[in-house]
């Protein structure tokens, strides 16, 4: 959360591979050469000692191709400086520096969720056809989308915080591409869009909360993954009611729990539903179906996620319960599954193609 331009000016930058680009912004590649650290123990590592070791981290940036508006530094800084101050949570990337438009953080091998779910999704229609090698090697366990519900809620409550004393802030643009895999934990990242949750004496919304937590403010098109209010403000923009920023949060991140627990976005099922009849289906207080095979069972990880996605699906704001309570609910429920005090959160992704491509076909085709 603090500027450091000359780690940035000793970068080798003809070095960096590009992995991943978005909207605005591009994410590279970069390894760096770290000197070995001065071994003061009587028995030093002989293997490792004195050798020079290689560091890998990510350089995310505004895109060459984009014309640098004073707007997309300032969402630089916000991404750096949520990054820096939540970096205690082990569901946030480490931040590493940040200079103007420039921002260095974990590196990331292993992709986002999005990645996941595709993957999934091709291996399920690989299934079908008869093709697939060993279907279950493919198919996350519940107990596993159980854990990955648990990083979800809990990397959005860490943003949220809950000290008093410090600012809160919520990230206004949750979604699947969001959520990068590291060491067996998916970790909430891109925080360009956040603003800090303004809040009045008594808990009422000020009048910041009621009016910039929409994706307007940084103009987004509505689309299904976005969270109730707005789908309600889209049919009555004079509505002047408020409500708190962070329980908009909360619904979108029932979204994307949703997506973990079925490898299907939202009114996907039975039939894709655009995005202007997934609002008039919000709106009447209808949600997303669940296939058979997880409506009706009874598996207590699976039956646990479903009680999360009420919680985070309540139709009015004001009795939505907070990250944090999702969160504590689900931990609560994966310690009466494993029967441990301290149960490992971390998951083994299955084994997607070496040969898929990062595209958004799908997410693209689903309204998403």
């Amino acid at each position: 959360n603090f500027v450091n331009c000359n780690s940035f000016h000793e970068l080798e930058l003809s070095k960096m591979r590009m992995i991943n680009k978005g909207g605005s912004r591009i994410a590279f590649e970069m390894k760096q050469i770290v000197p070995p650290k001065p071994n003061n123990s009587q028995q030093p590592d002989q293997q490792n000692f004195g050798k020079n070791s290689v560091s890998k981290f990510v350089y995310k940036t505004i895109k060459y191709s984009s014309e640098v508006a004073v707007s997309m530094v300032e969402q630089q800084r916000k991404d750096a400086l949520l990054m820096g101050q939540r970096s205690s949570s082990k569901f946030i990337p480490n931040l590493y520096g940040y200079c103007s438009v420039g921002v260095m953080m974990d590196f990331m091998p292993e992709g986002n969720m999005h990645d996941y779910i595709k993957g999934a999704r091709i291996s399920a229609r690989e299934s079908k056809s008869g093709n697939s090698i060993n279907e279950s090697e493919k198919i996350l366990r519940p107990v596993d989308r159980l854990k990955i519900a648990i990083h979800i809620a809990t990397s959005v409550a860490d943003l949220h915080g809950d000290d008093e004393s410090m600012p809160s802030f919520f990230h206004n643009d949750i979604c699947c591409h969001q959520y990068l895999f590291q060491d067996g934990l998916f970790k909430l990242n891109d925080f360009n869009y956040a603003k800090a949750i303004l809040v009045k004496h008594g808990g009422q919304s000020s009048k910041q909360g009621k009016e910039l937590c929409l994706r307007s403010s940084f103009g987004m098109r509505l689309w299904k993954g976005r969270s109730l209010e707005e789908h309600q403000k889209s049919l009555n923009p004079s509505d002047p009611s408020g409500y708190r920023p962070d329980k908009i949060d909360v619904w979108m991140m029932g979204n994307v729990i949703y997506i973990i627990l079925t490898d299907l976005y939202t009114f996907e099922f039975p039939k894709p539903l655009s995005t202007k009849e997934a609002t008039a289906e919000l709106v009447a207080g209808r949600r997303s179906a669940y296939p058979g095979h997880i409506a009706n069972s009874t598996d207590p990880a699976y039956v646990a996620i479903k009680k999360a996605l009420d919680m985070c699906w309540t139709q009015d704001w004001r009795e939505r319960p907070s990250a944090r309570e999702v969160s504590n609910y689900l931990m609560r429920k994966l310690r009466e599954i494993t029967g441990e005090k301290d149960p490992d959160l971390k998951v083994t992704l299955p084994q997607r193609d070496p040969d898929q491509k990062p595209t958004d076909s799908e997410y693209t085709k689903m309204a998403y």
